[in-house]
């Protein structure tokens, strides 16, 4: 999950955004369109990892809030849980 974009960096609609087999392509050729590094290596967007199909957890968080500074849009997430999937 992007949890947070450097500003100019990335569009911001990927904030919150899960990246998946179904959107991956997407945000693949977003990235790459303006030079920005696939991992995030050089700190133009940070993310989370929600789960693994391999532990059978996933990282859940009741809400989120959106926070703003000088340089970076980004997410907290509220009250996160690690649940095991069924």
């Amino acid at each position: 999950m992007i949890i947070g974009i450097r500003n100019e960096e990335l569009d911001h609609r990927w904030l919150g955004a899960t990246i998946s087999e179904q959107n991956i392509e997407n945000f693949l050729e977003e990235v790459l369109s303006k030079g920005i590094d696939p991992c995030g290596e050089y700190g133009e967007y940070h993310s989370i990892v929600t789960g693994l199909k391999s532990l059978s957890k996933s990282l859940k968080s009741a809400s989120t809030v959106k926070g703003e500074n000088a340089c970076t849009i980004y997410l907290l997430l509220l009250n996160p849980q690690i649940i095991k999937n069924r």
